[in-house]
């Protein structure tokens, strides 16, 4: 997990084995949550989840408890939820026109979807 920020004590290089049960937890979670599976993020909650119990099989049900209600920020639709309301943010932040806002309000659906797609195509 070479992102796993190691800046704290708990994944010091004298106790390996912690970043082990980091892998072996996000990927247990990947594999009986295909739909979910791995997305980037996961390892930094998991990482706070583990300090807290270090003990790998508690950690893995806290973490899979927590996951479930949070699954959808991780998905596909709920990040593209979450730009659609940071797009409408910006645009009303820069005082853009009532009616250009419900334009663009409109196209940002599509937008993000062309977007998605391409980036998902490469």
């Amino acid at each position: 997990m070479p992102r796993t920020d190691r800046k704290g004590s708990y994944f010091s290089d004298d106790k390996p084995h912690r970043l082990q049960w980091l892998n072996d937890i996000l990927v247990t979670y990947a594999v009986f949550h295909p739909e979910v599976g791995y997305a980037q993020g996961m390892n930094d909650v998991l990482s706070m989840i583990l300090a807290v119990m270090d003990h790998e099989a508690d950690a893995y049900w806290c973490f899979q408890n927590y996951l479930s209600t949070i699954q959808e920020d991780f998905m596909t639709k709920g990040m593209m939820e979450k730009l659609g309301m940071i797009c409408l943010f910006v645009l009303q932040s820069i005082c853009v026109s009532d009616s250009s806002v419900k334009h663009l309000k409109a196209a940002i659906p599509s937008a993000l979807e062309s977007c998605c797609f391409t980036v998902q195509k490469h």
